[in-house]
């Protein structure tokens, strides 16, 4: 976060200074008065100049690390929100390999759906859209070789759902070792199966597969 701190013969003009060395707007800092200064005897002698510490705001911009596609899928999900009706915050979370957009709400239930398949589908969505207009040529920052996946979760849902099924696959697994006879889970997304294989991956005594088709997909455990 950059910030310095500038005199000047008032307040105003010590902001002016520090905008100008800055190169930003009023709206883009915000500013701490140090010394408001005080005008010397006849406005000439004894005075003290006033001094402030302006320091730049952490924008959406900075914060996702300047990353264009993070700014415009977080507008790609708050145009579906209004579409839907739904109010609510929308933040950026910029990690390595995805980008997550957060959304506050107070229909939150409305958006995850049963068993996350509406949060699902709205993911789907944002990312079908900002691949296209990768491809469109409309994100600066990214290339059309470039991976980017585009996680959408709503009040920490995402967090709270990989936690419970490490939580299945682990208990199921353990019924597994003991009774010696295979267990079919129910039919899963392709993200949860993914967070049960490597659950179970290194775990001794079992061995997972999918069976079935689409919606219908599920995972086997097996004894190893």
């Amino acid at each position: 976060m950059k910030e310095i701190e500038v005199e000047g013969k008032t307040v105003e003009e010590a902001i002016q200074k520090a905008l100008t060395e800055l190169k930003a707007k009023q709206d883009d800092v915000e500013v701490k008065i140090i010394d408001e200064g005080k005008a010397g005897l006849f406005g000439l002698m004894g005075g003290a100049p006033a001094r402030v510490k302006v320091i730049m705001k952490e924008t959406e911009e900075i914060k996702a690390g300047g990353g264009e596609l993070a700014i415009k899928a977080r507008e790609i999900v708050n145009n579906i929100l209004t579409k839907m009706e739904i109010d609510g915050d929308t933040c950026i979370e910029h990690k390595p390999e995805h980008i997550v957009i957060s959304i506050e709400s107070l229909d939150s239930a409305l958006l995850i759906g049963k068993k996350g398949q509406t949060l699902e589908a709205l993911q789907y969505i944002v990312n079908l859209m900002a691949n296209r207009m990768i491809k469109a040529g409309l994100v600066k920052d990214v290339a059309i070789e470039d991976k980017y996946k585009i996680v959408v979760d709503t009040e920490g849902y995402r967090g709270r759902r990989e936690e419970a099924l490490i939580k299945l696959a682990l208990s199921r697994a353990e019924k597994v070792r003991l009774s010696g006879a295979k267990d079919v889970l129910e039919p899963m997304s392709a993200h949860d199966r993914r967070i049960v294989h490597l659950a179970l991956k290194e775990t001794t005594g079992v061995r997972t597969e999918s069976e079935g088709e689409g919606a219908f997909r599920r995972i086997v455990i097996i004894p190893d």
